[in-house]
């Protein structure tokens, strides 16, 4: 098991984990990936994310050499993408990917819009919710900030 920086090698591999995962990102809960957020999980758009240092933090969780988790910062301090293999949910992998990303940082807030099926796992780190539930473009997701205190 090993954590690292993503590399612009590795976007197929974020892009099929991504799309694994898309159910949990429904409206519906359905196993259909909304049109809008496919977009934003393609090959391309994760080259375009990996190329772009000033905006984005990308981080993955290897083991045997399989990508099985992936995290990303945008502007430092908001959580735009976290997945994980649906195989390792509940195994530490997003905890040890969101830790080795902040390792050194000191920032006093952090955002996320959370899918419903991550929420608990955000609570477990000191997110707070701020907002009801938010559907847009069929996905659906609760808007989270973590402030240190």
């Amino acid at each position: 098991m090993k954590t690292r920086k993503a590399k612009l090698t590795d976007a197929k591999s974020l892009s099929r984990l991504a799309m694994s995962l898309g159910k949990f990102y429904s409206d519906d809960y359905s196993s259909d990936i909304s049109p809008f957020f496919a977009k934003k999980i393609t090959v391309e758009s994760f080259k375009s994310y990996l190329m772009d240092e000033n905006a984005y933090e990308h981080y993955v969780y290897e083991e045997n050499e399989m990508i099985i988790g992936y995290f990303s910062l945008l502007n430092a301090t908001h959580f735009l993408y976290l997945f994980v293999n649906e195989k390792h949910h509940k195994k530490g992998v997003a905890r040890a990917l969101v830790e080795y990303a902040l390792k050194g940082k000191e920032h006093k807030s952090y955002s996320v819009n959370s899918s419903i099926y991550a929420v608990p796992f955000y609570e477990k780190l000191g997110f707070k919710s701020y907002a009801l539930v938010q559907k847009h473009h069929g996905m659906v997701y609760k808007p989270m900030v973590w402030i240190k205190e």
